[in-house]
């Protein structure tokens, strides 16, 4: 994958992936069909975004990764490819929030639902790139 800024690769500090998703949990719905086919191909496309932040951060470098979706394919299966590339997952508890689906993340990333929190779904994952 080419960065279109090559002069960036290996300099940011910080990054915030706010990528494009599913919505599932954004309300008020009248009407809307998702599929699974459709989920599959919004989190592997989100995964390009992963990519690109592990070239553009520096060593130490965080990655914020927010989604305004509810499925795992988007969220912590995602995570779980970042890892892959050799991020860490950093620990952001937050009170009254709910934490991941996968048990190996707890609380250490956060998740709000629509009927739990009167807010629209989503999730928040922070990641660093290790030194």
């Amino acid at each position: 994958m080419d960065i279109d800024r090559p002069d960036l690769v290996g300099s940011t500090d910080k990054v915030l992936i706010d990528p494009p998703c599913t919505d599932v949990g954004v309300r008020p719905r009248l009407f809307d069909v998702k599929t699974m086919d459709l989920v599959r191909a919004m989190s592997n496309y989100q995964r390009q975004f992963i990519r690109v932040a592990w070239r553009l951060l520096k060593p130490g470098g965080v990655l914020v990764y927010s989604t305004c979706t509810i499925p795992p394919l988007e969220n912590e299966d995602n995570i779980d490819y970042a890892e892959s590339l050799g991020f860490e997952v950093v620990d952001i508890s937050i009170p009254n929030a709910s934490g991941g689906l996968i048990d190996k993340y707890g609380d250490s990333v956060v998740r709000f639902y629509p009927h739990i929190h009167d807010t629209p779904g989503f999730f928040i994952a922070k990641l660093r790139k290790p030194s």
